[in-house]
C-alpha cells in the first residue's frame, strides 16, 4: 500500500472521483455507531449514526459495472474503501426501533434501546444503496436506502 505523502505527489489532474455503486441491495456489515449533534434549524437535535461496510455485491450487477477509472486504467471498484451511513433521528426513534428489531440474532425485547445500539456492531446487514443525482454539481451520487439485520 502507498503511504500517504506518495500519494499526494500525484499531479492534481489524475484525481478522479469515485464513480457511484449501482443501485442494489448489499451484503455488509454494522461496523460502529456514534451520537451526532444536529445541524442547526433542524427539527430534530441529536442523531444516532450507524456506519456500514460493504462485504460483497449485490445480486445481479453487471461485471463491467463493478469497474471504475480512477485515472490509471479500469480497475475493480474496492468495496472496502466505501463508507455507507444511516442516520436515525431522535424526532423519528420508531425507525431506529424497527432497524434494531430487524436483526433476528438479538433479543430485543426487554431491553433498553440505549442497550440495543450496541449489540447489532458487528453484525450482517442488507443494505440498499440508492442513486441520486446532486442538484447543485449533476454528479451521480450514493444514499442509504433500507437497512435490515441480515
Amino acid at each position: 500500500m502507498s503511504d500517504f505523502m506518495s500519494l499526494l505527489k500525484k499531479p492534481l489532474d489524475d484525481i478522479k472521483k469515485p464513480q457511484a455503486l449501482p443501485a442494489g441491495l448489499y451484503p455488509g456489515q454494522v461496523k460502529k455507531y456514534e451520537f451526532v449533534e444536529a445541524p442547526p434549524g433542524k427539527e430534530y437535535k441529536k442523531i444516532v449514526r450507524y456506519h456500514f461496510g460493504l462485504t460483497g455485491w449485490a445480486d445481479g450487477i453487471d461485471e463491467g459495472d463493478k469497474m471504475e477509472d480512477l485515472g490509471s486504467g479500469l480497475v475493480e471498484i474496492n468495496l472496502a474503501k466505501r463508507q455507507l451511513r444511516r442516520d436515525f433521528y431522535d424526532n423519528s426513534l420508531h425507525r431506529l426501533k424497527e432497524f434494531l428489531e430487524s436483526f433476528e440474532s438479538i433479543q430485543t425485547s426487554g431491553h433498553s434501546m440505549e442497550e440495543c445500539l450496541a449489540m447489532v456492531v458487528g453484525l450482517p446487514v442488507q443494505i440498499e444503496v440508492k442513486q441520486y443525482m446532486n442538484q447543485r454539481t449533476n454528479e451521480i451520487g450514493n444514499e442509504v436506502g433500507g437497512v435490515t439485520g441480515g
